[in-house]
């Protein structure tokens, strides 16, 4: 379990693979359609997918020559939720 947690959060610990992660909450997409999104090029959305995919936070349906992808399930929209629900919170002092 604690394994599995840590590459859920290692792979949501980067920038562009966080920024994918809330752009495929809105729904599937393919990786040309999250470049454009996104503003980076195609061969860096494929590395981070990849790497989003080893993790099990997103799946891939192919519909011909398109692929396609999605949140693997429920469960990680929340986490990304919950995530930037936390970001938006002032940080509290020690006590």
């Amino acid at each position: 379990m604690i394994p599995r947690a840590v590459m859920a959060l290692q792979a949501m610990g980067y920038e562009h693979r966080l920024n994918i992660l809330i752009a495929l909450r809105d729904g599937e997409s393919t990786p040309d359609d999250l470049s454009r999104r996104l503003d980076v090029d195609t061969t860096v959305i494929g590395h981070h997918i990849r790497y989003l995919r080893d993790a099990a936070l997103v799946s891939r349906r192919r519909d011909g020559r398109n692929v396609y992808y999605r949140l693997r399930d429920p469960t990680v929209d929340r986490l990304i939720a919950e995530v930037l629900h936390y970001a938006s919170q002032p940080p509290r002092p020690l006590p």
